[in-house]
């Protein structure tokens, strides 16, 4: 997946994945050690953001705190995604929900044959029990 560089994007990449693991919850027992931290990170990342939006002169020092947390948010969705694939497999369906891409099997396309054309300036083949010259 391309990699989201909006904070908006981000933040609705991450509830999405926090939505697919609450409901997947009985297909994913694991996940919760990862969804937990996720979900902190996330409401961290809000809390930041809403602070830089109000404060002007705190932005510097607000996007700075943004930008680690984020960092910090970006691994922690790595590491999540990683524990959806080990658990589900990486051909299930249900990746998608996770924003992983299934592996699938390649589909190859099939050229037809072309049609022989017989070149006409080049000399047919004789029979050879026609030439029975010694």
């Amino acid at each position: 997946m391309p990699e989201i560089k909006s904070y908006a994007g981000l933040i609705r990449d991450w509830e999405k994945l926090l939505t697919s693991a609450t409901e997947r919850q009985d297909q994913l027992p694991n996940i919760e050690a990862f969804r937990q931290p996720v979900e902190q990170v996330l409401a961290e990342a809000k809390a930041i953001k809403s602070r830089q939006d109000a404060a002007a002169g705190d932005r510097q020092r607000a996007t700075q705190e943004l930008t680690e947390v984020i960092t910090r948010g970006r691994d922690l969705v790595a590491r999540m995604r990683q524990a959806v694939r080990a658990q589900v497999g990486l051909k299930n369906e249900i990746l998608i929900l996770f924003g992983v891409k299934p592996v699938r099997r390649r589909v190859r396309k099939t050229t037809p044959a072309a049609p022989v054309i017989p070149n006409p300036s080049a000399p047919t083949p004789t029979n050879p029990a026609d030439s029975t010259t010694l």
